[in-house]
């Protein structure tokens, strides 16, 4: 089953499966704050406490996917490149194009994949600013947390994978120089695999040395 509404001539969808994983994402952190305010407040402040981080932290994550997506769109149009849908699911959400970007210049491709990423690193670099400029009348905790979301929606959505902006961004890129754009997407994928291992590499490496280190 899927809802649908209209948004600016753009019919947007909202899939039952995925409403129904980000009620399970969002009651999960919803856990994970009830015990993060237990453990650091007193009990009479808990309710009120609890009311307002959560309707921060979901109210940072959607409007951090709404700008994500929406320069996604903005670049895209900027190009002539027509939206014809967009969505959400579970806790992301996508624009879709008339043609695929894949098959316009390479740097379109780039530019239009990296447009999401790149405004959630302008809007996390303006909370990390805000917050040391505007911390005396609003508290830094809050600018903070709206920074540290944004950063990490960006390096999520930059992991060189085909599901993602940093997928399509290499894709770009390698066109530059092979011509056969499936072969692209093949040396994307290997480049995900290597991605993988440096991961691996690095998280055992990490390890060894803490174990290093307690001895």
């Amino acid at each position: 089953m899927v809802l649908t509404i209209e948004l600016f001539g753009i019919p947007v969808y909202f899939e039952t499966w995925g409403i129904l994983i980000g009620l399970l994402v969002a009651a999960y952190i919803l856990y994970q704050i009830g015990k993060q305010v237990r453990a650091n407040c007193r009990k009479e402040e808990y309710g009120r406490k609890f009311l307002l981080i959560s309707v921060l932290i979901f109210l940072t994550i959607i409007f951090s996917i709404l700008v994500h997506e929406t320069a996604h769109a903005l670049v895209s149009r900027f190009f002539g490149i027509k939206i014809i849908e967009a969505g959400f699911i579970g806790i992301g959400a996508y624009v879709r194009s008339a043609v695929s970007v894949s098959t316009l210049p390479f740097y379109v491709e780039m530019l239009v994949a990296f447009a999401g990423p790149a405004s959630n690193l302008v809007l996390a670099a303006a909370a990390t600013i805000a917050a040391f400029y505007l911390s005396k009348s609003f508290g830094k905790g809050a600018f903070m947390y709206i920074s540290d979301t944004n950063y990490m929606l960006a390096k999520l959505n930059l992991i060189p994978f085909f599901l993602f902006d940093g997928g399509r961004v290499l894709h770009g890129f390698f066109r530059i120089f092979v011509a056969d754009i499936n072969f692209a997407w093949d040396l994307v994928l290997y480049s995900f695999v290597i991605y993988l291992g440096l991961r691996l590499f690095w998280v055992k490496y990490k390890s060894n040395e803490k174990t290093v280190q307690d001895l």
